[in-house]
């Protein structure tokens, strides 16, 4: 038996429209989520060359966490830009 990899078509993506509520959650994992399903990498019939991804709305992304940790972390960068030598 001779097994084929399985490409999937433009014709054949089924996409569904899902709404993600952001409030009181973290801003990388909310992001990484939205990516991956709109890029459609949670899927089973997933094909890099193919758009097989699905349509995303973000409810609520004013009330989004983004953690000190990576607020300080953008500082730090930052002012080791500005003073560079």
């Amino acid at each position: 038996m001779i097994m084929k990899t399985f490409a999937l078509k433009k014709e054949n993506v089924d996409r569904q429209w899902f709404v993600i509520d952001a409030s009181d959650k973290i801003l990388g994992r909310v992001a990484t989520k939205i990516a991956d399903r709109i890029r459609g990498k949670d899927k089973p019939t997933f094909t890099p060359h193919t758009d097989g991804g699905d349509y995303v709305v973000v409810i609520n992304a004013e009330k989004i966490k983004v953690t000190v940790r990576n607020l300080m972390i953008k500082n730090i960068t930052l002012t080791h830009y500005i003073l560079v030598g």
